[in-house]
C-alpha cells in the first residue's frame, strides 16, 4: 500500500459521511410533510418557516452529498456536514434545555427523541466532518480506494446498527418497578 494509514481513515470518513447525509437527504426527501412537522416541533423558527426551513435543510443536505462525492469539493462537503450537524445539535440542545425531550430528532433512520446523548452524537460528528475539512484528498490505488470504501461503510453500518439499538433500549428494557416472573 501507497497511501498514509490517515489519508485512508479520511477517505473512510469521507464515505461515512457520505452515508450518512445520503440516509439523512433521502428521509427528508422522501417524507418531507413528516420531517417539516419535525422542525416545527422544534420551536426554534415560527411555524410559518417550518417548511421552508426543512427544504432548505433538505437541499443542504443533497449538496453537502454532492459535494462529498466529488474529490475536489469533499473538504467543503466536510465543512458543510459539520456546520448541518452543529445546527441540528444546537436545536436539540435548546429543546432539552427547555424540558421538551419527546420530540423526534428527525435524523432519519430509527426514530429517537431529542437528548443530551443526541447533542454529544452530532457534536462527534461535526468534529469528524471538521477534521475532514481540513485534509487535502489523497491519491489512492484501486485497492486502497475499495478498501477505505469499505472501512467507511462498515462503520456507517455499525452506526446505524447502534442508532437502531439505542432506539429500541428503552422497548426492551423491563418497566420500572417490574419483577422477576417466579421459577
Amino acid at each position: 500500500m501507497n497511501a498514509a494509514f490517515g489519508d485512508l481513515a479520511a477517505l473512510a470518513g469521507t464515505v461515512f459521511l457520505l452515508l450518512l447525509f445520503t440516509r439523512a437527504a433521502w428521509h427528508k426527501t422522501l417524507e418531507f410533510d413528516r420531517f417539516a412537522g419535525y422542525v416545527a416541533d422544534y420551536r426554534v423558527l415560527p411555524v410559518a418557516l417550518a417548511r421552508p426551513a426543512a427544504a432548505l435543510a433538505a437541499g443542504a443536505e443533497a449538496l453537502t452529498v454532492g459535494a462529498l462525492v466529488v474529490p475536489g469539493t469533499s473538504a467543503a462537503g466536510a465543512a458543510a456536514a459539520a456546520a448541518l450537524l452543529l445546527g441540528y445539535g444546537l436545536a436539540m440542545g435548546v429543546n432539552v434545555a427547555r424540558g421538551r425531550r419527546h420530540i423526534d430528532c428527525g435524523c432519519g433512520g430509527a426514530r429517537q427523541a431529542v437528548s443530551w446523548w443526541l447533542v454529544m452524537r452530532n457534536a462527534a460528528l461535526a468534529g469528524l466532518g471538521a477534521v475532514l475539512a481540513q485534509r487535502a484528498p489523497g491519491a489512492f490505488s484501486t485497492t486502497e480506494t475499495a478498501l477505505a470504501i469499505a472501512g467507511g461503510f462498515l462503520c456507517w453500518l455499525v452506526y446505524e446498527l447502534a442508532a437502531y439499538s439505542l432506539a429500541n433500549w428503552q422497548k426492551l428494557a423491563p418497566p420500572t418497578g417490574a419483577t422477576d416472573l417466579p421459577h
